[in-house]
């Protein structure tokens, strides 16, 4: 692994299940010589992703800057392994679930983000594993739950991007992501 490289992951899945947990277990690691760089919800309240869960006058010009915002902020992060608490795929994976499949969103997102595969180094998904406590803040509602993971999977497999379902407790879950790590550096 060389010194002045960037590898950048990608935590995925539904609300609630345990996406910040990880990150914050991942924040205080080494991994292969290198700290992880935690670089948080570049797209959890944002207006553009929050507009698809109501009525809005969002345009497609706006989801276009939006994606390449984002996907040229990738090439900005420090060298060294960077791992982002979510992705540009959740944007993706809403718009399915409000316009459905082939929508112009889902089109854009994915043309663009298929441009920058080589700034991705993959994505460790997180399933639902259990039945979760509504804490008021989060839609825990488990059948838009598991219709959010469904798609989130398709997507990811549709785009091509490496990925790790990991599972279990943190600590299985935090062996997992750095294994998952290690092996894609080194290929």
């Amino acid at each position: 692994m060389l010194k002045n490289s960037r590898y950048n992951f990608f935590l995925q899945g539904a609300q609630g299940v345990g996406k910040t947990t990880l990150i914050e277990a991942l924040k205080v690691c080494e991994i292969s010589g290198f700290q992880v760089n935690v670089v948080k919800a570049i797209t959890r309240g944002h207006y553009l992703s929050d507009s698809l869960s109501r009525e809005s006058e969002t345009t497609d010009l706006d989801f276009f800057t939006y994606f390449n915002f984002h996907l040229s902020a990738l090439k900005k992060c420090p060298y060294g392994i960077n791992v982002f608490d979510r992705s540009l795929i959740d944007t993706i994976v809403f718009s399915v679930l409000k316009y459905g499949k082939n929508n112009p969103i889902e089109l854009l997102g994915k043309e663009i983000i298929s441009t920058q595969l080589q700034e991705i180094h993959g994505i460790i998904y997180i399933p639902i594993e259990f039945s979760m406590d509504n804490d008021g803040f989060r839609n825990l509602e488990v059948e838009k739950q598991a219709k959010f993971d469904v798609e989130l999977v398709t997507i990811i497999n549709e785009l091509g991007i490496a990925h790790e379902t990991i599972v279990g407790t943190v600590d299985n879950r935090l062996y997992s992501s750095k294994k998952f790590i290690v092996k894609r550096i080194l290929s």
